[in-house]
């Protein structure tokens, strides 16, 4: 696979990246002085949704810097390696800011379960399971949240969270490779072994430059290549989720502020 953003995109990219911290602190200095009746609801919203919302406008800086979306070499290990943590620390905190948003419903609007107690831990969130929550918001913000683009996009954030919680931590591949590529890459694999063997130090280096003009390096992340999901361009990916969050969040303060 082949894949390299247009100049155009480029651009698009790099002015939606431009935005978000402006974002960010448009929505500190609208919502940093609302006030709840619940104690608890107001720590989920402030040292919950906030803090999270912060450190995903950081994950996207560090990504673009680490990774522009016009780069096309291969990156070195270590910027390899902390390209890979923020893309994990972004996913885990979009996920965790639905849960948050849930937590601070749940608690401000005193929301019980059929019985009439108090919602269990494993009863609160933001998913379709979590149908007592999800029919105590109004009809308005319950219909936005299930329409069918709404919920691929949770299907697609669900798998990944999972994924990286407790199977494959999601990582970017250092290069691609095709069918061809990959036979010479392990022909070039035995040489080297071989070359080493025999203490022909000159020979391995000369085989590793070989192997490193090989495949191309694609920006995308993924996690187990057994499971069935798709592949994602991560810069594209970040933008859109960053929007989307922060779409269900102004709509959600809005209900909880009758805005």
């Amino acid at each position: 696979m082949s894949y390299r953003f247009s100049k155009k995109n480029v651009k698009k990219l790099y002015s939606e990246y431009f935005k978000i911290q402006c974002k960010f602190e448009y929505l500190l200095i609208k919502y940093n002085s609302r006030k709840f009746s619940n104690a608890e609801a107001a720590e989920y919203f402030y040292q919950g949704l906030f803090r999270r919302i912060q450190i995903l406008a950081r994950c996207i800086h560090n990504i673009f810097r680490i990774c522009p979306p016009d780069q096309t070499a291969r990156l070195e290990g270590g910027s390899l390696s902390d390209l890979d943590i923020n893309l994990q620390s972004f996913v885990f905190n979009i996920f965790g800011c639905l849960d948050n948003l849930a937590w601070v419903w749940v608690k401000e609007k005193e929301i019980k379960n059929s019985y009439g107690t108090p919602l269990r831990i494993s009863e609160i969130g933001f998913g379709e399971k979590y149908k007592t929550v999800r029919e105590s918001f109004p009809k308005s913000f319950k219909n936005y949240i299930e329409r069918k683009n709404f919920e691929e996009w949770f299907s697609y954030l669900n798998s990944y969270r999972h994924a990286l919680a407790h199977r494959i931590p999601l990582y970017v591949p250092p290069y691609n490779l095709n069918e061809e590529e990959l036979a010479q890459e392990q022909e070039l694999r035995k040489a080297q072994i071989i070359a080493l063997t025999n203490y022909n130090f000159e020979e391995y280096e000369n085989i590793e430059k070989k192997l490193n003009s090989l495949g191309k390096f694609i920006p995308w992340m993924i996690h187990s290549d057994k499971e069935d999901h798709r592949p994602c361009i991560f810069h594209s990916q970040v933008i859109s989720d960053w929007k989307t969050i922060v779409q269900i969040s102004e709509k959600f303060f809005k209900l909880l502020w009758k805005e």
